[in-house]
């Protein structure tokens, strides 16, 4: 058992030394509400060099191999010179596409942009909610009823003076406290 043990360790070792181990190794996994592009750019001349449409339910894996990362002893930040990727089915679980790029030796940073969620899978057809109509309401034509124009407000006429002042005649009259004899 113990002889096992150590001839593991050897073997992850010798790996890591052998250039097995990466040290700048990036994954992105795109679901409906986060579907991704993800872009190599040359940061020296601003340009794409390299670009991937991760579908959804995908994972895209980015290994950027850098001279002498493999050395026991610490390497200074070298430029990568090439990058090797994956796209993985996360259904499946199987590798739908792989390959290599080689890169100038100019530093590179991966750009990631989230596109328009959500986004489904090719040929899913998303469930009927209680909030999603059956079908699409047709259209009513509005019928607005008919109004009649605005007329200008009336003012009441002031009633002729001998009508008011008849009026006014029969009230006092009225209040008058009869006299009793």
């Amino acid at each position: 058992m113990a002889r096992r043990t150590a001839f593991a360790c050897l073997l992850v070792v010798v790996g890591c030394f052998a250039g097995a181990c990466s040290n700048d190794r990036h994954v992105f996994y795109s679901n409906p509400y986060s579907p991704k592009t993800v872009m190599l750019r040359d940061t020296m001349a601003r340009q794409v060099i390299w670009s991937k449409i991760v579908p959804v339910y995908h994972t895209l894996t980015i290994d950027l191999d850098h001279p002498g990362e493999s050395m026991p002893w610490k390497v200074g930040k070298i430029p990568a010179t090439k990058m090797s990727w994956w796209l993985h089915d996360e259904v499946t679980k199987k590798r739908i596409s792989a390959g290599k790029v080689a890169l100038g030796g100019t530093p590179v940073m991966l750009d990631i942009d989230i596109r328009d969620t959500p986004e489904y899978p090719v040929g899913y057809i998303p469930p009927v909610t209680a909030s999603t109509p059956l079908t699409p309401p047709s259209p009513q034509p509005v019928v607005l009823p008919d109004i009649p124009q605005a007329q200008p407000p009336t003012v009441p006429k002031e009633p002729e003076p001998d009508i008011l002042d008849q009026l006014l005649d029969e009230s006092e009259e009225s209040d008058e406290p009869e006299e009793s004899s």
